[in-house]
């Protein structure tokens, strides 16, 4: 967790409400419209929560190792080959000539 985090997730807060009071009318009923956002706050503040435990309290976790070790590798991919990266993407595990030395690091 570094700083760029207190600058980013302000940010995102602020586009995901922005955006959630664009479409409640859209998907809120008159008696559900005055939870919309207080329940849509609820819910990114335990999401924000329990990223913190896991980050601070287990000190990792899946979701962690998969960003670490399992869509690293993959988003690499894109970045050095785009074909490649798409290729891999749409394999089903089954790598062929070419993708083998970015799918072991997986």
């Amino acid at each position: 967790m570094g700083l760029r985090d207190f600058i980013v997730t302000p940010i995102f807060i602020i586009i995901i409400l922005a955006l959630a009071y664009v479409i409640r009318p859209q998907v809120t009923y008159f008696n559900t419209r005055k939870y919309f956002l207080p329940a849509l706050l609820l819910k990114m503040f335990g999401a924000i929560a329990l990223g913190l435990i896991y980050q601070f309290y287990y000190a990792g976790g899946d979701t962690f190792t998969y960003h670490t070790h399992g869509s690293r590798p993959l988003w690499e991919a894109f970045m050095k080959s785009p074909y490649d990266g798409v290729k891999m993407f749409f394999s089903h595990g089954t790598y062929g000539p070419g993708l083998w030395e970015i799918s072991e690091n997986i």
